[in-house]
């Protein structure tokens, strides 16, 4: 599941959740990210896991810090759990949630090709491709840089 592919529905957080956390889960465990939020039981994250339990707005942003991953993102996928069809809304009005590192890949696009050329054809499966590449060489970026 992509960041940019997935559907704001109030199951998103949970399955964006148990794959972040199943990344990082050798490194931080549940237990460790509970204490971060400020809980004393791993339980309660493993509810906003399994979507039984929804993540409050104001924890969002400790949240993200503890699995490393973007508050804006997160923040997005924290909405659509309480207000689905909302989330739709808050994008139409305030736009696109775009990251950190994907404003990076911005700069490094018009860097590259400053008359802007359509992403399509061989351009775009070779896009594809090598981020793929990139993906199996590094599946957790984040983490080899936090070391």
């Amino acid at each position: 599941m992509t960041q940019a592919n997935t559907e704001l529905t109030q199951q998103a957080l949970a399955l964006f959740l148990r794959k972040r956390i199943s990344e990082i889960e050798p490194r931080k465990s549940t237990a460790q990210i509970a204490g971060e939020l400020g809980y004393s039981s791993r339980d309660v994250v493993l509810g906003f896991m399994s979507g039984s339990i929804k993540v409050p707005l104001d924890k969002l942003p400790a949240l993200a810090a503890a699995i490393g991953c973007d508050p804006g993102y997160l923040f997005r996928l924290g909405i659509a759990q309480y207000w689905p069809g909302d989330a739709r809304v808050l994008e139409a009005v305030f736009g696109r949630v775009v990251t950190r590192n994907e404003m990076e890949l911005v700069s490094l696009w018009r860097e590259a090709f400053p008359a802007d050329p359509p992403i399509a054809g061989i351009l775009q499966s070779r896009l594809r491709a090598a981020l793929q590449q990139i993906r199996r060489d590094l599946p957790d970026a984040r983490a080899k840089e936090a070391v």
